[in-house]
């Protein structure tokens, strides 16, 4: 957390702006991010309590050891993705936003791709006490033995499986 939030000053930092105008940014930056870190933590803290992470593999009993920003981006109004770390681990995606497309798509028990011999990805949707949602999935890495085709008949397949999308 701590190298993402140093490159979003730096940033400010090296601006055209004026320093007033800087310390005024680079305050607002600080007070965003620690919301938007102390709205996870909570958010991760009470689902965990109540197992309801039970679904991605996260026992209740579990422990967070490490929260990282997913990337470097901020994503539905500054909001930021992360990464959930637990004693197990396992690591989970949090993202401050609605996850219902990846749900509806991704999912191996309601997403479309199940039908189609895609890989899937477990999500989960969750609202909080203010009617704002959020949601999980499993953390997938991107491995390229995994997301390589290397035979004419994987190539096929590939391509029969996109065009069964496009139609």
């Amino acid at each position: 957390l701590q190298n993402f939030l140093i490159g979003k000053i730096h940033k400010i930092l090296v601006s055209e702006a004026s320093p007033e105008s800087k310390r005024e940014v680079i305050s607002q930056v600080i007070t965003h991010f620690s919301t938007v870190i102390s709205t996870a933590q909570r958010r991760v803290s009470a689902d965990l309590a109540a197992g309801g992470l039970a679904y991605l593999g996260i026992s209740h009993q579990d422990a967070i050891t490490e929260i990282r920003p997913l990337g470097d981006e901020t994503h539905h109004e500054g909001k930021i993705p992360l990464r959930i770390m637990f004693a197990s681990g396992r690591s989970i995606v949090y993202k401050p936003r609605s996850m219902m497309p990846e749900k509806l798509i991704c999912d191996p028990l309601e997403g479309v791709l199940r039908h189609e011999g895609f890989g899937t990805y477990r999500v989960t949707c969750r609202t909080d006490t203010s009617g704002e949602e959020y949601g999980y999935s499993e953390f997938i890495q991107n491995l390229q033995e995994e997301n390589t085709v290397s035979t004419p008949e994987e190539v096929q397949e590939y391509v029969r499986k996109m065009c069964v999308l496009e139609a």
